[in-house]
């Protein structure tokens, strides 16, 4: 797996201090995790664990693990 300095969704929200994420950021963030998420799905692999603790940041790139 790759190294995600920025950690995780939840640690970057934490960061936030409950301050609103963009909308934009918001929106493409969640586009790459539903991508993500179609592409193990179109594999036949189930995640059962997804969650903000599991979606990994690197320059705002979200990774699924």
């Amino acid at each position: 797996m790759e190294y995600a300095k920025d950690g995780s969704v939840r640690q970057f929200l934490t960061k936030r201090q409950n301050r609103l994420v963009p909308l934009k950021l918001a929106i493409r963030q969640a586009l790459v995790v539903a991508r993500g998420m179609a592409c193990v799905h179109g594999l036949e692999f189930i995640h059962q664990d997804l969650k903000s603790d599991n979606l990994l940041i690197n320059f705002y790139q979200t990774k699924d693990c």
